[in-house]
């Protein structure tokens, strides 16, 4: 069975644009060219500014609360030697009475 010029032809004709898109495809590989990719890409910025702003603004807050709790555990050592102190008043008045 021989190939007749014209199914070569057609052959060819048919793997030319195959081959040409191949070729297109593996140049474009990994590269941000299409609207969809570039879009993603904006998206992806976006996304990391905000958590980079939330970032920053938590980590103020935990500063602001760090700075409460050591205030307020300074207040409760103030608090706490208070009481002792009225404490051993209160024993000393009732050994005394």
């Amino acid at each position: 069975m021989e190939a007749s010029p014209a199914l070569i032809a057609l052959v060819i004709a048919c793997i030319g644009p195959v081959g040409a898109y191949l070729v297109a495809v593996r140049q474009l590989s990994g590269k941000i060219k299409n609207s969809d990719a570039s879009e993603l890409w904006e998206e992806s910025r976006s996304i990391r500014e905000w958590a980079t702003a939330r970032n920053k603004e938590l980590n103020e807050h935990i500063d602001q609360l760090e700075a409460r709790v050591a205030e307020l555990e300074r207040s409760n050592r103030e608090l706490m030697e208070e009481n002792r102190l009225l404490k051993q008043e209160n024993h000393h008045l009732k050994e005394r009475e």
